[in-house]
């Protein structure tokens, strides 16, 4: 959320820019997601976005998690379609990936 890394990103290089925020904006309230998403818009126009998201009965069932439970990190905010904030930035689509059994380890 500070804006001096994007700031020397964006001076030093010109895109195109992707963006992966896998298990990182879910641990935010929806203010700090509207903050990172702005700031990527302001500093990266055209940036692609791909973040990691939960499902909402992942937010409550947190404290049986076998993982999450163990961390004091707890999850806020999930994306069941993209948002549409008033930034510029637009969710294009939602792809959800659930890796199968059947996938090879080389996947």
């Amino acid at each position: 959320m500070d804006e001096a890394w994007a700031a020397e990103v964006a001076s030093h290089a010109t895109g195109p820019y992707l963006f992966v925020a896998e298990a990182v904006l879910s641990c935010l309230h929806e203010p700090g997601v509207r903050e990172v998403i702005d700031l990527l818009a302001d500093h990266f126009p055209g940036a692609l976005l791909a973040p990691g998201t939960a499902g909402l009965g992942f937010f409550d069932t947190q404290e049986q998690h076998d993982v999450l439970s163990k961390v004091m990190t707890r999850l806020h905010w999930h994306c069941p379609a993209p948002p549409n904030w008033p930034t510029g930035g637009r969710g294009t689509s939602t792809r959800r990936h659930t890796p199968s059994p059947a996938c090879p380890r080389t996947w």
